[in-house]
């Protein structure tokens, strides 16, 4: 049986049917090794027991891999093909993860499974339907703040470790798990380019956005 742990709630509700995308070649992702049990299964087979034994997963896209994801994208926007705010996957490799991110969404990780095999890590990326755009330019920063401001330095691309152990010390590590950070992190050490498919992309309308309060 499995159990959720670490899902950030306010996700879409249960429907029937699900939204498998099938991966374009079989094929297992590189993320730290989970427990023996989920290790052995074929990605496709886990995916199908999700789905039997979560039914609110089957109203969620089901993402295999970069290769999935492009594929989608070559046929319709994300925004018309999405059921909610999140989609999910078995795959964290840094690629697929950097063209998560490319399109807009947010990568967070989610741990399935009870204490007898913990380990089964799902990715859920979270694609919100409405932002909140800051134009630095806009803003007014009163007086007070820029004093205080003025003990404190804005880096970037300089303490990746660090920032993201300050993450996981604030949340706990409720969306930054072993995979998704695994992955990050060799994002950071190597560089994140923009997916080689954006050429091949339909073009997805801007997401509309709320005024700061």
């Amino acid at each position: 049986q499995i159990m959720t742990y670490g899902e950030e709630s306010g996700g879409s509700s249960a429907l029937p049917g699900g939204n498998i995308v099938a991966p374009a070649r079989r094929r297992r992702c590189a993320h730290p090794r989970p427990s023996r049990q989920w290790a052995e299964m074929e990605r496709e087979a886990l995916a199908r027991l999700i789905l039997d034994q979560l039914p609110r997963f089957r109203s969620r896209l089901y993402l295999a891999d970069a290769e999935a994801l492009a594929q989608l994208l070559r046929r319709s926007p994300m925004a018309e093909v999405m059921s909610g705010d999140y989609a999910w996957s078995l795959c964290f490799e840094p690629a697929f993860v950097a063209s998560l991110c490319w399109e807009g969404f947010l990568p967070i990780c989610s741990e399935l499974g009870g204490n007898g095999a913990p380990g089964l890590f799902v990715l859920m990326p979270k694609l919100h339907t409405h932002r909140c755009v800051l134009e630095p330019s806009a803003m007014h920063i009163p007086r007070k703040v820029r004093k205080r401001a003025s003990a404190y330095r804005l880096t970037v691309g300089q303490a990746f470790e660090a920032v993201v152990d300050g993450c996981a010390a604030q949340h706990r590590p409720s969306w930054l798990f072993p995979p998704l950070r695994a992955a990050l992190s060799a994002l950071s050490a190597n560089g994140a380019a923009a997916p080689s498919h954006e050429a091949a992309a339909v073009p997805k309308p801007m997401a509309p956005s709320r005024p700061a309060p």
